[in-house]
């Protein structure tokens, strides 16, 4: 059987995915005062997701004729080291950082979150997502490839959760004026309760940990795009040197 490309919609945007087959899940959350609806494509033995979390800031980008926020944004390594100083290192495979997120409390639990994230720039239009406008010359993406949650005890398995996170950031420019768009979209597809845990319902937990993680990539995203900017500034200073 040939593969298809499957979609993972977003209402207004869409956003595809590869390797997905034809079932889907739909989930409805609040987003900026907003009401939207994510319709995800599915494996045939994957589950829908049990909950979906959507991230989005947008900041002033003061660009300049020299050092345009493209070509900043070309250097992956640069970008990377910059917004996570002290909290990462290069693993074995150069295009995989291995990064130290913010922790969060869950019930008597504080969780340390360690995520392995790959940074790419690209600019080909056939690399494009569908929600990323085509007049957009460069975009950088961002893939969350494997996680461990540190602290939930001895018997907690890798195997007992699983997290999808993807996202993008890149210059949005209209007329004279430039801003930083940045964007995440968190699926959480499985996540079993550690042992001093199993006694909680289900559902309890989940919202224990959506609001965990939530509160965990906020913070991430503010302390990510205050040292993008910082360091895209002095990109900008040395260049005018």
């Amino acid at each position: 059987m040939g593969h298809t490309l499957i979609v993972s919609l977003q209402f207004p945007n869409f956003i595809f995915s590869p390797h997905l087959r034809t079932r889907t899940h739909t989930s409805r959350f609040h987003h900026e005062n907003k009401q939207t609806f994510l319709c995800f494509a599915l494996n045939g033995d994957q589950n829908p997701p049990l909950f979906s979390l959507e991230f989005s800031r947008r900041h002033p980008l003061f660009e300049s004729s020299k050092a345009s926020f493209d070509e900043y944004i070309e250097d992956e390594v640069r970008v990377l080291r910059a917004t996570f100083a002290g909290k990462s290192e290069q693993l074995a495979d150069e295009d995989e950082w291995r990064i130290h997120m913010p922790s969060f409390q869950l019930l008597f639990f504080k969780v340390n979150p360690v995520v392995d994230v790959r940074f790419i720039c690209r600019s080909s239009a056939k690399d494009y997502p569908i929600h990323i406008p085509p007049h957009i010359s460069k975009f950088l993406e961002l893939q969350l490839m494997r996680w461990e949650l540190n602290g939930l005890g001895g018997d907690f398995k890798s195997q007992s959760f699983k997290i999808s996170v993807k996202g993008a950031l890149y210059a949005e420019r209209r007329e004279s004026k430039s801003k930083l768009r940045y964007y995440l979209v968190l699926n959480l597809h499985s996540f079993a309760a550690p042992t001093p845990l199993a006694f909680i319902p289900q559902d309890v937990f989940l919202a224990l940990a959506q609001k965990g993680l939530k509160g965990m990539m906020e913070e991430a995203m503010d302390d990510f795009s205050e040292k993008l900017l910082l360091d895209y500034t002095k990109f900008k200073e040395k260049l005018k040197e």
